[in-house]
């Protein structure tokens, strides 16, 4: 049986902590430190039809739904700025949110995700109270900032209305 000497053990374990790619400097493509993913949804009820935003930190947005036993579907994705989409993210972490827990699911739920390289967190609420109103217009804020993207397809009219 051979033995493993310090001498041999401390090269290996540099070169492979070295190849690994939390130990590498970021080169200018890679993922950083400052990349997250906001999603947000709403939706339930009789269908089961869920609909809801993903912005990326590189300025990407995606419009989505998803329907029980089917996969997403992504109905239009468009770049926006991505200083724009990083002040959202730094407007949720200001709402207090990230030490909070809110887990409630109704007939109607509303769902917002922020994952970060080394944390991810998740809220939802239904149309009963307890969720903080920073959050809900945080929300509200999101939701018109990906509608009101310029070449955003806009949602046809509600019947009777003008």
């Amino acid at each position: 049986m051979a033995t493993l000497s310090l001498r041999t053990v401390v090269p290996c374990f540099l070169l492979l902590a070295a190849a690994h790619p939390a130990c590498r400097p970021a080169a200018p493509g890679d993922r950083t430190r400052a990349d997250f993913l906001i999603s947000i949804a709403a939706g339930g009820g009789f269908t089961g039809l869920v609909r809801g935003f993903s912005l990326h930190a590189d300025g990407t947005v995606e419009a989505w739904q998803r329907l029980p036993a089917q996969p997403d579907s992504i109905l239009w994705t468009i770049r926006a700025d991505p200083g724009q989409v990083a002040e959202l993210a730094r407007q949720l972490e200001e709402t207090g949110a990230l030490e909070e827990t809110y887990e409630e699911t109704g007939h109607m739920t509303t769902r917002v995700v922020y994952s970060r390289p080394r944390a991810a967190h998740s809220w939802s609420w239904s149309s009963a109270g307890g969720t903080p109103a920073e959050l809900k217009e945080w929300y509200g804020r999101v939701r018109r900032f990906c509608r009101d993207l310029p070449g955003a397809p806009q949602p046809p009219p509600r019947e009777g209305s003008p």
